[in-house]
């Protein structure tokens, strides 16, 4: 499975931590549009005991054609 979280913030960075410790995750993509935030919340959340990956990705919520490739 694989989620996409939208916001590095501090809900998105707690949903991210969430998702990918107890939701089943092969994957979990933070995507925000600072891109250094995500790359930044990405590598606080992966988990170092499994094998969840945990990325980011530069994406907008305000403009949804940046997002569509993120939910393919």
């Amino acid at each position: 499975m694989r989620y996409v979280v939208l916001g590095a913030g501090r809900q998105g960075r707690a949903a991210a931590w969430d998702l990918a410790r107890h939701g089943g995750a092969d994957e979990v993509v933070v995507a925000d549009v600072d891109e250094e935030l995500a790359a930044q919340a990405a590598r606080q959340i992966a988990p170092q005991d499994t094998p969840v990956r945990v990325t980011s990705a530069r994406g907008d919520a305000g403009r949804p054609e940046t997002l569509v490739d993120l939910f393919r």
